[in-house]
C-alpha cells in the first residue's frame, strides 16, 4: 500500500509536468491565485521531498536526485511553447525543498522498512 502512495504521488507530479508542457493545465482557474506557479513549485517539490524521504530513508541520497531534476525540469521549460523558464520558479522549489528537510530533520518521518 505504502508503494502505491509513492508511485501515485511521482504519477502525479509527471501528469502535471506533461500538462503543462503542452499547455493543457486549466491556466484560467490558477491564474486567480496569485503567483500560483510559485506556490506550486514550493509545495508540489517540498511535499516531493518528503515522499521520496519516506520512499528511499537518506536525505543523502534524495537531495542530489530532487535537485537535479528540480534543475532538469525548470531547464527544460525552454523547450516548450507553454512554458518559461524562471529563477524564481527555480527558487520556490528550492526554498519548498529546503522547508521539507526542516521538517524531516525536525520530526524524523518513517522510514522505508
Amino acid at each position: 500500500m505504502k508503494k502505491t502512495m509513492y508511485f501515485l504521488y511521482y504519477g502525479l507530479i509527471l501528469l502535471i509536468v506533461v500538462l503543462a508542457d503542452v499547455g493543457r493545465l486549466p491556466l484560467h482557474s490558477l491564474s486567480l491565485i496569485p503567483h500560483y506557479d510559485w506556490i506550486a513549485h514550493f509545495f508540489l517539490y517540498g511535499v516531493l521531498c518528503m515522499v521520496m524521504y519516506s520512499h528511499r530513508g537518506r536525505l543523502k541520497t534524495v537531495l542530489p536526485t530532487l535537485l537535479l531534476l528540480l534543475f532538469v525540469e525548470e531547464l527544460s521549460q525552454i523547450f516548450f511553447n507553454h512554458r518559461t523558464f524562471s529563477l524564481v520558479d527555480l527558487l520556490m522549489g528550492i526554498m519548498g525543498v529546503g522547508a521539507a528537510c526542516i521538517i524531516i530533520k525536525g520530526k524524523r518521518l518513517p522510514q522505508p522498512g
